[in-house]
């Protein structure tokens, strides 16, 4: 009887654990869209790495002050996220879906579709993101 209830808990524990991680990505979403450096940098793990929007090579760690030089020098994003998909395994989720909008800094605007992939981890109660990538979608 125990072993029914607990396994008929636990979907219900995983899909509670699946709405933090969208909130928590939504939520990362807005900040970087709406230029809220600080909210923005409070979503990564101190020592995140991944491979961003620009290609560049992989980058490590996350800096305030370089995020807020990139605002300060015109930099603009608008995007929305399309086909999320979540998968929790305890205390990591794995995320990926696509990401639509544009891009704007030194005065150029790149318009499209962006795919994403990113690992999360549940530090303290806040799903935090260690690791990602980013790229663009080829037409």
């Amino acid at each position: 009887m125990l072993y029914a209830l607990g396994c008929a808990l636990v979907p219900q524990a995983a899909a509670g654990q699946d709405a933090d991680v969208r909130r928590a990505l939504e939520e990362t979403v807005r900040a970087w869209t709406e230029a809220r450096v600080n909210d923005y940098v409070q979503q990564f793990d101190p020592q995140v790495r991944g491979f961003d929007l620009d290609g560049a090579l992989m980058s490590e760690g996350i800096s305030r002050q370089a995020i807020q030089a990139r605002y300060d020098a015109g930099f603009k994003v608008n995007m929305e996220l399309r086909h999320v998909d979540v998968r929790v395994f305890g205390n990591t989720a794995v995320l990926v879906g696509y990401m639509v909008g544009w891009v704007s800094a030194g005065g150029i605007t790149d318009r499209g579709t962006w795919r994403f992939t990113e690992v999360r981890v549940n530090q303290e109660g806040r799903w935090r993101v260690v690791q990602y990538h980013v790229s663009k979608l080829k037409p």
